[in-house]
């Protein structure tokens, strides 16, 4: 009898257990979609949630997923880093797309390098003045910090260049951005806005200095 006891003890914890499990996937895949629909609309929120799945769970697919999220955002290089941290991974599955899509974004960052150039429209981007927005303007400004090269050379120019479409691509990125050709209107127009100026220095080395951040 106590036998009988002890296995119906068993199954029914086994069962609880499952259950509790299922719970927990169900979840998971229910924070992974809103992240992947937040990435979608170019909310780096999504990318933030993804990165929290990731430290959780450590399922390759999630990193990989952070990576395709970086690359919506327009955040390349840390898209590159994510990427390579997941070739490293053991249970990598997606290493022939995940490779495509490193090469991808290096011909980017070449080719936008190489369009640069004194006849390119300046341009800007106005964000809502609203916690969220300022909180995402206020991370671009401190994860993408663009120095002054030491020397006026075309390669310093065109690294300091890379930084700084780093930095306008992380402002275009934020909740409710509106990005347009031109420079920052003022006074009135300005109204419920902060206006940033792209930087991209768009002439050769010391011929320009950037423009106001």
């Amino acid at each position: 009898m106590a036998t009988r006891f002890l296995c119906v003890g068993c199954a029914v914890l086994g069962f609880l257990v499952g259950l509790q499990a299922l719970g927990h996937a169900q979840s998971t895949r229910q924070h992974r979609e809103e992240a992947l629909r937040l990435c979608g609309e170019k909310n780096t929120v999504g990318a933030t949630k993804l990165r929290d799945a990731y430290d959780q769970e450590r399922q390759p697919e999630i990193l990989f997923d952070l990576g395709k999220c970086q690359e919506r955002l327009g955040q390349d290089d840390e898209a590159l880093q994510t990427y390579r941290s997941y070739l490293k991974l053991p249970l990598a599955l997606r290493i022939t797309e995940t490779k495509a899509r490193m090469v991808a974004i290096e011909q980017r960052q070449a080719g936008q390098a190489e369009t640069d150039s004194p006849t390119s429209p300046p341009r800007y981007v106005l964000l809502p003045n609203e916690p969220e927005a300022n909180a995402c303007s206020a991370r671009c400004s401190t994860t993408t910090v663009c120095a002054e090269p030491l020397r006026k050379s075309p390669n310093d120019a065109m690294a300091q260049n890379r930084c700084f479409t780093k930095e306008f691509a992380c402002l275009a990125s934020c909740p409710g951005a509106r990005v347009k050709k031109g420079h920052c209107p003022t006074g009135q127009s300005l109204r419920g806005f902060r206006c940033f100026e792209d930087r991209t220095r768009r002439a050769l080395p010391g011929l320009l200095t950037p423009g106001k951040f």
